[in-house]
């Protein structure tokens, strides 16, 4: 299954993940509710990534791949922050406390500018991905 994003009334759909991240110069800071959990973070961004794309980048984040669920990552955190992976059904609200920042999906050339007080819900999609690989051809990779 994709991944999604929604703020305000946009939604972003994204084949593997979903990036939360700093804009240069500033580290961003973020307060992240997922289950009955909170937690605040300074620092570059969250990841939140489906199976297939824990071997990519959050699998270069995190170090470790997964199977099942959604997985959350606290990109280089000022303070050290255990990286979960949630359930299928798991939904994560992410609250902007100071920006800027901006807001991505994979296969998505569309990137959303976040400001301080912003609030992303993170999600699994209802959409599902179909890939194909023909050998000896590359593939193209489209939300």
């Amino acid at each position: 299954s994709k991944v999604e994003a929604r703020i305000g009334n946009k939604k972003l759909v994204g084949l593997n993940e979903v990036n939360i991240h700093y804009k240069v110069p500033c580290a961003i800071r973020l307060n992240v509710k997922f289950g009955r959990e909170e937690v605040n973070m300074i620092g570059d961004g969250v990841l939140i990534s489906t199976p297939y794309g824990s071997t990519g980048y959050f699998g270069s984040v995190v170090r470790k791949k997964f199977e099942k669920g959604l997985g959350l990552a606290f990109n280089n955190p000022v303070k050290k922050i255990k990286n979960r992976i949630l359930n299928d059904k798991s939904v994560v609200n992410v609250k902007v406390l100071r920006g800027p920042g901006t807001l991505t999906v994979d296969c998505s050339k569309e990137i959303i500018k976040l400001k301080t007080g912003d609030i992303i819900r993170i999600k699994k999609s209802g959409k599902y991905a179909k890939l194909i690989q023909l050998k000896g051809k590359k593939l193209k990779c489209e939300v």
